[in-house]
């Protein structure tokens, strides 16, 4: 199975905060090979991917100047569907749903004919290098 794999930073730029759970992806944009930019029809999954465990949701307490990250998963593996460039992610912190942060990425992903692309995340994690196992 191919599952690439981003991990998304977020760093903490006003006073002490806390921040509990998973991100809302809630659109993505992309492309086939040589393709128009467009949304992509997406499903999102809450929970490990191939190569991150999932920490589950948890309190983070971050300082000013502190980054938060998660990882998210994408498969590939998928037969009779062309492969799309993720180019960019509209995420929600947990607890909010009105304010989207659009982010670059640069990821594949393919799905079957007719189905939305699924995304995995995982909970966010201190730092900004992602759920690690070991």
């Amino acid at each position: 199975m191919n599952q690439p794999a981003v991990i998304i930073a977020m760093i903490n730029h006003g006073p002490r905060c806390s921040i509990d759970g998973y991100p809302g992806i809630v659109a993505a944009t992309g492309r086939a090979q040589q393709g128009p930019v467009a949304a992509l029809p997406i499903t999102v999954t809450d929970g490990p991917d191939y190569e991150h465990p999932d920490p589950g949701p948890h309190r983070l307490i971050l300082s000013r100047g502190a980054a938060a990250s998660f990882a998210l998963g994408t498969g590939t593996a998928y037969a009779g569907g062309p492969v799309y460039a993720i180019l960019s992610l509209s995420i929600t912190l947990p607890g909010s749903s009105s304010l989207a942060l659009k982010v670059p990425v640069q990821t594949q992903v393919n799905a079957l004919p007719g189905t939305p692309f699924r995304l995995n995340v995982t909970a966010f994690v201190k730092g900004s290098r992602g759920p690690r196992f070991g």
